[in-house]
């Protein structure tokens, strides 16, 4: 019995000096239980601050978002405006993109200085036109010839007159055939014939006929004068005229369908004359 007594004093010694030294903020108790309570107080205000800082950046990313979307919603809106409803959409969706850059093209490298650079191709020259094959008469309007031409070379040239210069009365321009021959050819004047071989028919002793003009006997021809006439001027109705002499020698080497160029010196040099 007295040793449990003993036991129980020294139980209520302990108990009560722990709750001086409690009271007292001495002993290992209180002093852990003051540290905890500092720590946490230290914490408590390490939390107040980080929270007050995420309260102030919230409100200042608040402040300016509106401003930003607000700004493009203006453009948007301006941009809708003005295009049709069908495009309102690709618009928006348009400005939500971001701008993509555009990369510089790629500058050429200069050729090479030791490359041979190779010579440009000559032009071919225009080839001539070539002259038929055969018998070619050619009329000069602008020199007042008539010459004759063998397989493309000239043979001989004579002394021609042509039509007045009037448009009832001008020999005609272009490249004719020989359609008719004729020997002492009448020559018809409105219901008025002057007969062949007569000195006052202006047709002379021979006439080759041509597919120009209207039909033989009116149709335009190379022909002789009457007598005592001269040649090389504009002096006909229409008609090429060479001397007599040189119509009958002309008459025997020209045969039908010869042909017969006829036009002025820039005409004939377009065509190979």
């Amino acid at each position: 019995m007295l040793g449990s007594g003993t036991k129980r004093r020294e139980m209520l010694i302990k108990i009560s000096t722990r709750y001086r030294g409690c009271r007292n903020n001495s002993g290992p108790a209180c002093m852990i239980r003051s540290k905890k309570k500092k720590y946490n107080v230290l914490l408590l205000i390490l939390t107040i601050i980080s929270g007050l800082c995420f309260v102030t950046v919230g409100i200042t990313e608040a402040k300016t978002m509106p401003s930003v979307s607000s700004s493009t919603r203006s453009v948007k809106i301006l941009h809708q405006s003005k295009l049709p409803s069908n495009q309102t959409t690709l618009v928006g969706d348009a400005m939500d993109q971001p701008e993509q850059k555009t990369e510089p093209e790629p500058t050429p490298s200069p050729p090479s200085i030791n490359k041979p650079i190779p010579a440009p191709e000559p032009t071919p020259a225009p080839q001539k036109p070539v002259l038929p094959q055969g018998t070619l008469l050619v009329v000069d309007k602008n020199k007042f010839m008539l010459s004759f031409y063998q397989d493309g070379q000239k043979v001989e040239s004579y002394s021609a007159g042509i039509g007045k210069h009037q448009p009832e009365t001008e020999t005609p321009t272009g490249q004719f055939e020989v359609i008719a021959r004729a020997i002492n050819p009448p020559l018809h004047q409105g219901e008025q014939v002057i007969p062949g071989g007569d000195p006052k028919n202006a047709l002379g002793p021979r006439a080759l006929w041509l597919n120009a003009g209207i039909n033989v006997p009116d149709s335009i021809g190379i022909h002789g004068t009457s007598a005592g006439a001269s040649v090389g001027r504009p002096q006909t109705e229409g008609c090429v005229q060479l001397n007599n002499s040189d119509i009958c020698t002309l008459f025997n080497q020209v045969p039908v369908g010869t042909p017969v160029w006829i036009g002025t010196s820039d005409q004939l040099a377009d065509w190979g004359i």
